[in-house]
């Protein structure tokens, strides 16, 4: 990754990525974007990515987001660049060449130190690595996301999530079952109500065995077939005695 520009020009024009960089931030998005874009596709010094960081506290939340995305599509035209074609059902980060994958990451951290110096936390001394480490601290204490929006609760979320549930479970009824003629709202409410709850109730259940798919999944390619083993011997270990006969019922 180290000086990945540096074979650049011979395959992509220079104006489409290697443009000329001012450390003046004062056009906006488009420098900011360039100069995390070299600055962390590059092996610099953690004041040079700090400072990076910190410079660009003249923007917002917002435009600073806008500037990561653009920075990652530099890195999407570099990959280009260099050979790199999307593999045929590639999901996630699979999807993404090597030098947007490692930007990605390196972005999705930057953001931590930028949000925790926006909320006036202070980077005196610091080098990029003890900063992002402070900086996780300082927003989890606090609550917030990098963004500055506060973080939800656990029940807040879970609350979230039912609430879009129900509303979708309740559309595709009415869509289904429509209020018939002389019946009023709150009868028609009544008689499509059970039915209601019980497509919520499966669409929380569908939700809930996608996460846990999802998680199995992720544990598998990072730490391959082994840890299947792992997850079912632990869970089998929290589980009771009626628990363990049920699931040997279904089974």
């Amino acid at each position: 990754m180290d000086n990945v520009l540096a074979s650049l020009p011979s395959k992509v024009s220079p104006d489409a990525v290697t443009q000329g960089v001012t450390h003046s931030l004062k056009i906006g998005t488009d420098t900011v974007a360039q100069t995390l874009f070299e600055t962390f596709t590059k092996d610099v010094f953690e004041t040079t990515r700090l400072q990076s960081v910190v410079q660009a506290q003249e923007l917002t939340c917002e435009q600073f987001s806008v500037s990561c995305k653009d920075a990652l599509a530099k890195a999407d035209i570099l990959d280009a660049a260099n050979g790199f074609v999307k593999p045929e059902g590639a999901k996630g980060q699979k999807q993404y060449g090597p030098v947007r994958r490692v930007l990605s990451q390196r972005l999705s951290e930057c953001k931590q130190v930028f949000g925790a110096v926006k909320q006036g936390m202070s980077v005196e001394g610091k080098g990029y690595a003890s900063a992002l480490e402070l900086s996780r601290e300082f927003l989890k204490e606090k609550a917030l996301r990098w963004n500055g929006e506060p973080v939800p609760t656990d029940a807040q979320r879970q609350q979230a999530k039912h609430k879009e549930d129900l509303q979708e479970a309740t559309a595709e009824v009415m869509a289904r079952s429509p209020q018939q003629p002389g019946e009023s709202i709150a009868q028609w409410m009544t008689r499509i109500g059970e039915i209601i709850q019980e497509e919520t109730a499966g669409k929380e259940a569908a939700r809930l065995e996608a996460v846990a798919t999802a998680t199995v999944d992720k544990a598998v390619e990072k730490h391959g077939d082994s840890i299947l083993s792992a997850l079912l011997s632990d869970l089998v270990s929290r589980m009771t005695d009626e628990e363990i006969a049920e699931l040997k019922q279904a089974l």
